[in-house]
């Protein structure tokens, strides 16, 4: 499901929610934040619009395109940071 708004908004959320008096509540929805809005971002860039294994795909795609590894890594990382957040 693509957004209706523009990802980069829920990334300033993220950085709203950290700034502020950082508690239980702001960090994990800071993270989540954060996450989907580099992934919605990364889905585009990456062509991928699977309905099963879509966070996945996204990672993979991104480690075979020039230049994009790092961020792929990074990208899988915060996803579960977002998970441990979440859960």
């Amino acid at each position: 499901m693509e957004p209706t708004f523009d990802p980069r908004d829920y990334f300033e959320l993220a950085k709203e929610l950290t700034e502020q008096n950082a508690n239980e509540a702001r960090v994990p929805t800071a993270i989540n934040r954060a996450y989907y809005a580099l992934f919605w971002l990364a889905r585009k860039k990456a062509g991928t619009r699977e309905k099963r294994g879509e966070h996945a795909k996204v990672v993979s795609r991104l480690r075979k395109m020039p230049g994009l590894r790092a961020a792929a890594d990074q990208l899988d990382t915060l996803r579960r940071l977002r998970e441990l957040a979440d859960y």
